[in-house]
């Protein structure tokens, strides 16, 4: 695989300093939707002092505008962190996963996270198969994957196990943890400075 230079200009950091943390948010009905609001409602809530959050909220169907996809391939391809609903067998159609594929192949490996949050109970084949897209995906970026669904196949947490669970949505990931920990770039540059 040949890396290729990022046809995007990293966002400006706004005049505070702090470099927001980029959200792309890409969904596709309205259950989704509430889903993706809950979440993004969550990182506010709980990280509201530390990160500046920037988010970019993206509906599956609007991939059928030439002039729409290049926009969100743009905020894909700059964001931190992903946050994917999908139903199950219906969402991740071949555009979608094209779309999604581009995306990733272009954020040349900086560290972030995948938030996938899936409608309806897993089960073969339909559902393994996306969450095993999505966790290829994410392997290749680099970024860590967190799966979201009512009920998780055997080889996760089980819904019953609140302990296991509750471990899991608070343990920092040291790509987390590098990403909160990053100094702001200077807000001058030159010779004098």
């Amino acid at each position: 695989m040949s890396a290729t230079a990022c046809p995007f200009e990293p966002r400006q950091s706004p005049p505070s300093g702090d470099i927001p943390c980029g959200v792309f948010v890409f969904y596709g009905d309205h259950w989704e939707r509430e889903v993706c609001l809950a979440l993004c409602d969550q990182l506010v809530r709980r990280f509201w002092q530390e990160i500046d959050f920037d988010f970019h909220w993206w509906r599956h169907r609007f991939l059928e505008e030439p002039a729409l996809q290049a926009a969100a391939e743009q905020d894909a391809v700059l964001s931190d962190l992903w946050l994917i609903a999908w139903e199950p067998a219906r969402d991740f159609e071949p555009a979608s996963r094209a779309f999604l594929e581009r995306a990733a192949s272009q954020r040349l490996g900086r560290p972030g996270a995948l938030v996938a949050a899936a409608n309806g109970s897993p089960g073969p084949p339909a559902w393994l198969d996306d969450r095993n897209f999505l966790r290829q995906l994410g392997k290749r970026m680099g970024m860590d994957l967190f799966v979201w669904a009512p009920q998780l196949p055997p080889d996760g947490p089980q819904e019953n196990d609140r302990e296991g669970l509750e471990d899991r949505a608070t343990r920092m990931t040291h790509l987390l943890e590098d990403m909160l920990q990053q100094l702001p770039p200077p807000s001058h540059w030159g010779i004098n400075e």
